[in-house]
């Protein structure tokens, strides 16, 4: 990405604020040369979904139990 004050390529960096109090930008760009700041837009919410790892299966403790005395998964 380039700098629209001064053209030079803009370096981008993970926001260490993102998901903290009102920060939603997870991505900005900054420009070593003049300074200018930029946020980058946020991604879809399916973008999102996708890149996020699938929670596994919740199990109680009793299950676990059970699982080990049983040997069955």
């Amino acid at each position: 990405m380039r700098c629209p004050r001064c053209r030079a390529q803009m370096m981008r960096w993970r926001n260490s604020f993102y998901g903290v109090g009102l920060a939603v930008h997870e991505f900005a760009y900054d420009c070593p040369e003049c300074g200018y700041l930029q946020f980058a837009p946020p991604t879809s919410e399916e973008e999102e979904a996708e890149d996020q790892p699938q929670a596994p299966e919740h199990r109680s403790g009793l299950s676990r139990v059970l699982q080990l005395i049983g040997g069955r998964r």
